[in-house]
């Protein structure tokens, strides 16, 4: 019992946390892996206050797994937010029409989707390229032209396979411009997330 503990006070004040085959009386060997993710949060959340979490929320460095997810969320959801707003400007002007209120057939709707996510997809890349650099992840294991140049492509391929499901949301599916960008969002930012963090940026 007394191990147990001192290991959980270890886990409390260092935040890279435990040495590999420990472990603190919360996460099992036979535990399932988004058991033991949902386990670590929690304890997390209880064994650090307030002001310690702030802490390591505003820097980049010995970052809890916990803490760096939730600020990739909030760097996604201010790129998605220029994003759409972009894509719903050109969608409701006479540029790229592609709301089926609009009228048009489903093929050129396609087209004008393309178009106007292509176009959000370029402004929001770069400003999740300079948040995620100053503030969720460390750079250093690329030069910053190669970084952003492995960033962009990574982006574009979650980006493409996005598309691809819109797309096809509006040619046979619902036909709403607003649920394929959805698709879109959700199906990138997944792909995004996990090849950023093991092949772009140090940690």
């Amino acid at each position: 019992m007394e191990a147990v503990s001192a290991l959980r006070f270890r886990l409390a004040l260092n935040p890279k946390r435990l040495a590999p085959g420990e472990t603190c009386g919360m996460v099992g060997p036979t535990d399932q892996p988004m058991q033991n993710s949902l386990r670590q949060g929690l304890f997390y959340l209880r064994t650090h206050p307030p002001g310690m979490i702030w802490h390591e929320f505003i820097r980049r460095d010995n970052q809890h797994p916990l803490v760096q997810v939730s600020k990739y969320g909030f760097c996604g959801v201010l790129a998605t937010a220029v994003h759409n707003l972009i894509f719903g400007a050109l969608g409701w002007s006479c540029v790229l029409p592609h709301f089926a209120q609009q009228g048009h057939p489903p093929q050129l709707r396609a087209l004008y989707f393309v178009a106007a996510s292509a176009a959000g997809f370029l402004v929001s890349d770069v400003i999740a390229y300079v948040t995620n650099v100053l503030w969720v992840f460390q750079g250093g294991r690329h030069d910053r032209k190669k970084e952003f140049i492995l960033f962009t492509a990574v982006a574009a391929v979650g980006f493409v396979a996005g598309l691809a499901v819109g797309t096809w949301d509006i040619l046979h599916g619902s036909g709403s411009s607003w649920q394929a960008s959805i698709f879109l969002v959700v199906t990138s930012t997944l792909v995004n997330f996990v090849t950023r963090k093991l092949f772009i940026f140090r940690s």
